[in-house]
């Protein structure tokens, strides 16, 4: 597929895993293993990961419509990323270690401002 001119040019480095913590993976996976109501407590800590389709279109691709679109699609049914409170318990529980308060306030300029 041929994005043109906007598209996001880097070199790909084989071998290279995307990051990642085990030890808070396999605390979560336990934690839901053992008490399985853990699962629902989990899931709403963490934003919707829909919110950054949007943002990512937009800043990799350069396509504000389909950013658009995408956020709006996210979002369709209540739920926007002005929504967050920042209480910080997401980033807690993120294994990435995203600052997922600042992506969801890149999402709200974008798409809400």
């Amino acid at each position: 597929m041929d994005y043109g001119d906007s598209a996001l040019h880097t070199s790909a480095q084989p071998g290279r895993a995307v990051p990642f913590s085990l030890e808070a993976e396999q605390s979560v996976l336990g934690a839901i293993l053992l008490e399985p109501s853990c699962l629902n407590v989990v899931m709403d800590l963490l934003p919707r990961e829909e919110y950054f389709y949007g943002v990512n279109n937009q800043l990799i691709y350069g396509n504000r419509a389909g950013a658009v679109g995408n956020y709006s699609f996210a979002t369709r049914t209540g739920g926007k990323a002005s929504d967050c409170i920042a209480c910080g318990q997401c980033e807690a529980a993120c294994p990435q270690h995203i600052e997922i308060i600042e992506e969801l306030k890149k999402a709200v300029e974008m798409f809400e401002g």
